[in-house]
C-alpha cells in the first residue's frame, strides 16, 4: 500500500489516501483499492461460512474509501445466494472470487477480496472471523448499507451485471 500521491480519485475525500492495486490470477479482472482510513485501522472480515472458506475470502472496505472493479476482457459471472440483497463477482476465467457488490441507491456498492486479488500488504494484519450466515437478514443488510464502500466498474456492461436493489431479494 503506497500513498496515493496524484491526482485524487473521484471519491469526494480529503486527507491522506492510500492506493492498492490486485488483479485475479488471470488478469482479466483488476481492482484498484482506495482508502481514505489508515490501512492499520481497518480490520479485515474472514467470514466462516462453506462458500467464502471455500474460495479463501478475506474481505475488506471502507466506508470513505472507493473500488474500482475494470474488465480487462468481457470475462465476470455473478452469484447470488438466494434472497440475498448482494451477489459476488468472480473471474471466469480463473474462478477467482474478486468482491461482493450490491446496488445502494445510484450506484454500487460493496467490498473487496484482498486475498483473491493478491493485495499481500495485508497479509500481515488479523482478519476478524465472522459467519455471515448467523447474521440476521436485517442486520447483515444494515451492516452493508453502512460499511460497504462505493465500488466502480469499468468495461462491465449492465446486461453482465444483474443485481437486486438494497432490501428486495
Amino acid at each position: 500500500m503506497t500513498r496515493y500521491e496524484g491526482e485524487m480519485p473521484p471519491t469526494g475525500h480529503s486527507g491522506d489516501i492510500y492506493v492498492s492495486r490486485g488483479h485475479c490470477r488471470c488478469k482479466a479482472l483488476s481492482a484498484t483499492l482506495v482508502l481514505a482510513t489508515p490501512p492499520g485501522a481497518i480490520s479485515p472480515r474472514a467470514c466462516q461460512c462453506a462458500f467464502c472458506l471455500e474460495h479463501s475470502v478475506v474481505t475488506l472496505t471502507d466506508p470513505q474509501g472507493h473500488l474500482t472493479i475494470e474488465a480487462i476482457e468481457p470475462s465476470l459471472v455473478t452469484y447470488r445466494f438466494w434472497g440475498s440483497d448482494a451477489a459476488t463477482l468472480h473471474c471466469a476465467r480463473c474462478g477467482t472470487y474478486v468482491a461482493v457488490l450490491m446496488r445502494k441507491g445510484r450506484g454500487l456498492a460493496g467490498d473487496l477480496n484482498i486475498r483473491g486479488v493478491g493485495l499481500t500488504e495485508f497479509d500481515d494484519v488479523t482478519a476478524i472471523p465472522v459467519d455471515d450466515e448467523r447474521e440476521a437478514p436485517v442486520d447483515k443488510l444494515k451492516r452493508r448499507l453502512t460499511q460497504y464502500m462505493p465500488i466502480e466498474l469499468v468495461n462491465i456492461t449492465p446486461p453482465q451485471l444483474t443485481l437486486p436493489h438494497a432490501g428486495t431479494a
